[in-house]
């Protein structure tokens, strides 16, 4: 397999390197050293790597790097849950920012309430 194999699946997967070290048990430091020199991949690893990839083990420690396609739909299917996924948390993000607003808002409704009533206390000690 090429020292590349491993980096390439794992970046079209959109995984860490921390995510697959924790997968195989290792620390993330050992997963690095693997994804460079793959000869060091025990045969446990290899099945673990290669359920996780949806790929025979064969593949997986093949000298050539993989061939990956990609079609439409799941191009499309990809996008769409990544899209619902950041929506969520713009949402949850605008409803943190607009209660944010409001609270702002009553805020400044009470100290300009305090404001006119300083106004008003030191205007009748002048008279």
């Amino acid at each position: 397999m090429g020292s590349s194999t491993l980096k390439i699946l794992r970046e079209v997967n959109n995984y860490t390197q921390e995510y697959l070290a924790e997968k195989l048990n290792v620390v993330p430091n050992t997963y690095a050293k693997l994804e460079q020199d793959p000869s060091n991949l025990k045969a446990s690893q290899a099945e673990v790597l290669a359920n996780l990839y949806g790929v025979s083990i064969a593949d997986l420690l093949a000298n050539s790097p993989p061939h990956i396609t990609f079609s439409n739909n799941e191009i499309e299917i990809a996008y769409i849950q990544n899209y619902q996924q950041h929506k969520e948390v713009l949402d949850n993000v605008m409803k943190a920012k607009n209660e944010e607003i409001q609270s702002l808002k009553q805020e400044i409704d009470y100290l300009r309430k305090q404001n006119e009533q300083l106004i008003g206390v030191l205007g009748q000690q002048k008279n």
